[in-house]
């Protein structure tokens, strides 16, 4: 077995997510690149980090007295297994393939073991409180006030108790954050999004079936939606809008459209799109930046994924 401080362990992940630019510590072994083989993708919003890993463990490793911040962890296992023990509270946190769970982890003093294996694949969001806080109080839920009391606390603990299977819903919103097209602001607003519908599956029974009410309700949103096109907008904003739950709105837009909040606004924005070239008032580069998006060509492969071919065919 392999045995690495926190501090080592810091090193290797450092040096994924800045595409093994960081410096090697004067106190590092040089040999530890060798131990761990990953390939990383790092997407950085204000107040959270995403973080896909995927990789191999060429022996079992044991990390002691890994040192964080406060933090809230949403942990998603694609493949390959682990074991955690979280501060004082959290002890044989044991995640198998397909598993998630939601931690707070007040100043965290935790110890890990990976196994020997060749495909060790997770995907993590870490959330500051006050992101953490900001989001809960947004979505409306009874269960919000009570999370909030035990992060104000200080307390370690997980959200969810014991791991809770992966849902298809998950795995969607995991690959659409890897196949992101966009850049600078849009691409905050889209990973913003998809961190709330990461908790509210996380967190909240989003199987119930919705009452008339909220039935006409998503139907006014719909039709917000298609008023208000091409703005985006986020399941809180609109919970407060039109006073509906945001795992309400979330679940809602995909029974009655199919699709997720983001993605049907992506559908919208791409039809409204298609009048502007139709109509020759404007060019595919000038759609692009009214759009949000930094580059036309991130425009063009959007609008091809989903239509199947370049909008220039609509001109």
């Amino acid at each position: 077995m392999k045995t690495l401080s926190g501090d080592d362990f810091k090193y290797l992940l450092a040096r994924q997510v800045n595409a093994l630019q960081t410096p090697m510590p004067l106190n590092v072994p040089a040999n530890l690149d060798h131990l761990i083989k990953a390939k990383t993708v790092h997407h950085r919003g204000p107040g959270f980090d995403m973080i896909h890993f995927r990789g191999s463990f060429d022996e079992e490793t044991r990390v002691v007295d890994f040192y964080d911040e406060t933090h809230t962890s949403l942990h998603f296992q694609l493949a390959g297994s682990s074991w955690a023990t979280i501060g004082p509270t959290i002890d044989n946190a044991d995640m198998q393939p397909m598993q998630y769970n939601l931690y707070n982890c007040h100043s965290p003093i935790s110890q890990y073991r990976f196994p020997k294996q060749n495909d060790y694949h997770y995907f993590t969001i870490s959330l500051s409180p006050a992101k953490t806080i900001e989001k809960l109080q947004t979505l409306q839920h009874q269960q919000a006030d009570a999370i909030i009391d035990k992060i104000l606390q200080a307390q370690t603990f997980s959200f969810i108790g014991e791991n809770r299977r992966l849902t298809p819903a998950m795995l969607q919103s995991i690959q659409a954050i890897d196949d992101c097209p966009f850049e600078g602001a849009i691409r905050e607003v889209y990973l913003d999004v998809k961190l709330t519908e990461f908790l509210i599956h996380g967190l909240f029974d989003t199987q119930n079936a919705l009452t008339s009410k909220q039935q006409h309700g998503i139907q006014d949103v719909c039709a917000y939606l298609q008023e208000m096109c091409p703005n985006i907008y986020d399941a809180p904003t609109l919970s407060q809008q039109f006073r509906l739950p945001a795992q309400v709105i979330v679940k809602g837009l995909k029974a009655a459209t199919g699709m997720s909040l983001f993605a049907y606004q992506q559908h919208l924005r791409m039809q409204w799109a298609n009048v502007l070239l139709q109509s020759g008032e404007r060019n595919v580069n000038e759609v692009a930046d009214i759009l949000g998006y930094s580059q036309a060509s991130h425009f063009i492969h959007a609008y091809k994924k989903l239509f199947g071919y370049t909008p220039k065919k609509m001109q």
